[in-house]
């Protein structure tokens, strides 16, 4: 479903990706996709003649992107304590360090990652990546989604707390498995939301040239709603 359905983003971000790099000359080397999911940024990245090292703690996700861009290689862990080799770009898309099932998720790690990011970027080597930012459940700060498709039912209900500036999002799945029969399945994901100011600092303070441009280049605007930012940060 992950990869289907929310699949976009990642195409429309590699794109730019690829934009970004050849403005700075870049053709080839290698990409760190960190949090790679189903391949979907990697096949982009590869098809446009990089190189790519895709990372993600899910062996199931890493499966799927074998599928999907098998010429690349993968690494199996947690995101923030990846290998970042020698690279024209880091990627991390789809509110990947915002995600506090690593309870090391903060401004702190992000600041770190950044240091390490920027310490293995080659000259106008690219950092990629969007975080979800205060706000993004609304003026209300709670948010509710449906998603229907013939193969599955999603209902999504997001509640921000706005004192420990984190967002609570529940996610309930039915998947038809005969006539008239549903499976359920819930899910849980806690984030950790950044303020963009204090993200441009961070990324500054590593030695990269930030900035904050919003959304991916020709995006579907539903995928950048209020309280979602991407940043490009340049060594």
């Amino acid at each position: 479903m992950h990869h289907s359905d929310f699949g976009r983003l990642p195409h429309d971000a590699g794109s730019f990706l690829v934009d970004l790099l050849h403005e700075s000359g870049l053709r080839g080397g290698t990409v760190v996709d960190l949090g790679c999911g189903g391949g979907v940024l990697a096949r982009v990245l590869i098809d446009a003649g990089f190189d790519v090292f895709g990372v993600d703690p899910s062996q199931d996700m890493i499966d799927m992107a074998l599928r999907a861009a098998p010429e690349a290689q993968y690494w199996c862990g947690r995101v923030l304590d990846a290998p970042i080799p020698t690279a024209v770009a880091v990627a991390a898309t789809g509110e990947v360090l915002n995600y506090a099932a690593d309870r090391r998720a903060g401004y702190n790690t992000l600041a770190q990652l950044a240091q390490r990011v920027a310490d293995s970027l080659v000259p106008d080597g690219v950092f990629l990546f969007d975080l979800s930012t205060p706000g993004r459940c609304g003026p209300d700060g709670v948010l509710r989604q449906w998603r229907d498709r013939d193969e599955l039912t999603v209902y999504m209900e997001s509640r921000e707390n706005h004192a420990y500036e984190t967002l609570d999002r529940r996610v309930t799945m039915f998947h038809p498995i005969a006539p008239n029969t549903y499976r359920r399945s819930d899910e849980r994901h806690v984030l950790r939301l950044f303020d963009p100011e204090v993200v441009l600092e961070h990324l500054a303070a590593a030695g990269l040239r930030p900035e904050e441009v919003g959304t991916y280049p020709g995006a579907d605007p539903s995928v950048a709603p209020d309280g979602w930012s991407v940043f490009v940060a340049r060594r």
